[in-house]
């Protein structure tokens, strides 16, 4: 089997999603598993453990139909049976009509050259782009395209006509795991330990901004003044660790949470720890396991706090947040900021969930193994070629 990969990765969820679908197609006894690899990928220190048999590099990206057409990696197509694509959050022109159009094409050509494809791990908004609606339309109706929410499955269809299928997020696979004992974590373990609430906080240089399409945001001032009202919450102390998502320079979040150190006022400096790099998803979740809340602009973010069983605060500006909240029976959690940041709703919805901490982490006790077993079924159909279409 090839898995491809939505694009060059770098963020926390590509890797896990990557390493999920290694760690479940193996485990389903698939003997030889590669992975494609893109100039352009950073931070392999994400990727987890459960590596493929090889790695094949793709000749370019976007996908390009006669670059690859002789590539050694179309070569290779032709030897393996089934080709999964990881879609993400990248087939309703979200991102990028570009990125859209080329991993459906990808998908294409991978069948033309005789393997049995498959979409996996899906979003689609509300508002997906007439493009994406297009490409999604000549996409062969012997592709299927599993979502990873309701929200997304029902939009699919409606806009597109196709027949839609229900997985669920693979990340939920993920086992918390601690790692570097000397990092955030340990800042996080010490500060729990000493009966502080311990807030993780993962900023998105893409939230904020009335155009996430546009330039990355990197004006601190908005998640500065979130953290500071975070600080300022009755009963008891806090303290806010400050999390990067993705490790590609070009995304911005890098930038954004140093922009974020350097503007916090000095009283709060010993009350703050900001992390340099991204933690690893299996890491991040050990780490939100010993948070009393995560505030996350960042989907796989909120999913690893889910993973960890803890009560989330979650900035919505893609329907995706939406969705994997309303499978945890928790939308209530979310708030939408596609029109920009509002530090006071944040953190009264925060203050609001740490009331609450109780109940949701019951909730979430009760959704996560469904989701779970949903993301195994979606690995297990796909390989053998099954799966009942959404009916909802």
């Amino acid at each position: 089997m090839l898995i491809v990969p939505p694009g060059p990765q770098g963020g926390v969820g590509d890797a896990a999603v990557t390493h999920m679908l290694v760690q479940e197609v193996r485990a389903a006894g698939v003997a030889g598993v590669a992975v494609v690899r893109y100039a352009g990928d950073e931070g392999e220190e994400l990727w987890g453990d459960a590596h493929a048999s090889s790695y094949l590099a793709a000749p370019s990206w976007p996908f390009d139909r006669a670059r690859w057409s002789g590539s050694v990696l179309a070569a290779a197509l032709a030897d393996y049976d089934d080709v999964v694509i990881a879609g993400n959050d990248c087939i309703d022109g979200g991102y990028a009509n570009e990125g859209t159009v080329a991993l459906l094409e990808c998908a294409r050509f991978a069948q033309e050259l005789g393997s049995r494809v498959a979409l996996v791990n899906c979003s689609f908004n509300q508002r997906p782009t007439s493009v994406a609606v297009e490409a999604l339309r000549r996409l062969p109706a012997s592709i299927p395209v599993w979502l990873r929410d309701a929200i997304s499955a029902r939009s699919l269809r409606a806009a597109t006509g196709r027949t839609a299928y229900l997985g669920a997020e693979i990340a939920f696979l993920v086992e918390p795991r601690a790692g570097d004992p000397r990092g955030p974590l340990e800042w996080v373990r010490r500060h729990a330990a000493a009966g502080k609430r311990v807030v993780v906080l993962v900023p998105n240089p893409m939230v904020g901004t009335r155009d996430p399409l546009g330039a990355p945001q990197r004006d601190p001032g908005p998640y500065v003044a979130i953290l500071e009202r975070l600080l300022r919450l009755p009963v008891g102390e806090t303290r806010v660790l400050v999390a990067p998502n993705d490790a590609r320079p070009a995304v911005g979040d890098l930038e954004l949470v140093d922009a974020i150190a350097g503007a916090l006022p000095r009283a709060c400096a010993d009350a703050v720890c900001v992390s340099a790099r991204p933690l690893p998803a299996a890491l991040l979740a050990e780490t939100a396991r010993h948070a009393a809340l995560l505030v996350g602009a960042r989907f796989h973010a909120v999913v690893m706090a889910l993973v960890a069983g803890t009560p989330v605060v979650a900035l919505e500006y893609q329907d995706k947040m939406r969705g994997v909240l309303r499978d945890c029976a928790l939308e209530d959690l979310w708030v939408p900021c596609a029109g920009g940041l509002d530090p006071g709703v944040i953190v009264a919805r925060a203050e609001a969930a740490l009331a609450r901490a109780g109940a949701i982490r019951g909730a979430i006790a009760a959704a996560v193994p469904v989701l779970r077993r949903r993301a195994s079924a979606m690995v297990a159909d796909v390989l053998a070629d099954g799966g009942a279409p959404f009916a909802g």
